[in-house]
């Protein structure tokens, strides 16, 4: 990914009812973007159509049939987001809103990029487009129309990345599937069961063993903590730690990170409440801006015996995953059990240990043979060079 300064890591914040808020109450809706703008994210990830009982039941239901207004308060809250200096990746959401009719979803399509081209000039504030939200399940199951779908707003002038929606699973066949032309990226719905270094292992296995035929992808709706968040394993485990944790393992793996609370889904007592959403742009500014396009990602098992840091194979109590650049330097994530590790250096590395959650820094500094340890409540990461 890149911006008009070079290389960029898309660090965006979920909010996806946020737009539905401020067609209700723009005053609060606002107060939320300050928050997330002054905590360092590019943007926010937010639908732009909300329908059925659920929705309406929260009085949080959207779209141009339900308000006359619409399109004017779009525009408008498109212009606050671009004054505050953020961007949009904006989500379709119940895709099913815009009707079955393909020529009628296209039209839809296509004002959007008008609305978002009228609020500031050249529609920039919108980075992201996506199809729907999980469309299979909201109202479009097939690929290609959602493809069609993408194209309309492309053709209406759109500048954002395309994507199309994230699939049922995310397997490479499932990624493939659902990012056909004109998708840009494949998008992704983080894993949520087993233990939290399983959510953070399946976010590296997606890059390093699927290998969807996009290089770059989104993880717009990932693991995180609050009771909104469906369907989450060991949801207790997800403290500030380990969501910072997430968030790195996904820019290290080429994945634009979307970080994701229930807050994140039905704004109440606010985004700034729940875990990782302080320290996480803070450690994820950390990391070099040009790690997407580090050549290798690289683990500690005995694939990687001729380049791996340390004499230490894969297990499930502590893993060690990464991105490595030619040039020697790398970012690698030390994570599993909570507890202090015993390691032996395999090469001369020397590098910074960061603590996600307080952002302590320890430098360090080994010869091949060096034994050492490292303690943590659910990982480090590690940046350094060879």
């Amino acid at each position: 990914f890149v911006d008009d300064a070079g290389p960029t890591l898309p660090l965006f914040c979920h909010a996806g009812d946020l737009f539905a808020l401020w067609i209700r109450n723009s005053v609060r809706a606002t107060e939320q973007l300050k928050v997330v703008a002054d905590a360092g994210y590019q943007g926010i990830r937010v639908w732009t159509l909300l329908g059925g009982d659920y929705w309406t039941s929260k009085d949080r239901n959207v779209g141009p049939t339900m308000f006359s207004s619409y399109w004017t308060e779009l525009e408008r809250f498109m212009q606050t987001v671009n004054t505050l200096g953020l961007k949009l990746a904006l989500s379709q959401g119940d895709i099913g809103q815009a009707g079955t009719d393909m020529e009628k979803r296209k039209a839809f399509a296509r004002r959007v990029a008008a609305t978002a081209k009228a609020a500031d000039g050249t529609g920039h504030v919108v980075a992201f487009f996506d199809g729907g939200n999980e469309a299979w399940q909201t109202g479009e199951p097939d690929p290609v129309r959602l493809a069609a779908f993408v194209q309309a707003y492309r053709d209406g002038g759109g500048t954002a990345l395309l994507t199309l929606t994230s699939p049922p699973g995310e397997e490479a066949a499932e990624l493939n599937a659902f990012s056909i032309d004109p998708a840009d990226i494949y998008d992704v719905h983080g894993y949520r069961g087993g233990r939290f270094y399983d959510k953070i292992r399946h976010i590296f296995s997606i890059a390093y063993e699927g290998l969807p035929k996009r290089r770059l992808g989104i993880q717009s709706e990932p693991a995180g903590s609050g009771k909104l968040v469906s369907v989450t394993d060991n949801i207790n485990e997800l403290n500030h730690a380990a969501v910072g944790l997430l968030g790195v393992m996904s820019l290290l793996t080429r994945q634009a990170w979307v970080w994701f609370s229930g807050e994140g889904v039905w704004v109440q007592a606010g985004l700034e409440t729940e875990a990782g959403f302080a320290n996480t742009p803070k450690l994820c500014a950390l990391l070099p801006k040009d790690l997407m396009q580090f050549q290798s990602l690289q683990h500690s098992g005995e694939t990687w015996s001729s380049t791996r840091l340390v004499d230490r194979g894969i297990t499930h109590e502590c893993r060690m995953d990464g991105a490595r650049h030619t040039d020697g330097r790398f970012v690698y994530l030390f994570y599993g059990m909570p507890g202090t590790h015993s390691f032996r250096a395999a090469r001369k590395f020397s590098g910074t240990f960061y603590h996600p959650e307080t952002l302590v820094a320890e430098p360090v500094s080994y010869n091949a043979g060096d034994s050492f340890t490292l303690s943590w409540d659910r990982g480090l990461v590690f940046i350094g060079t060879v």
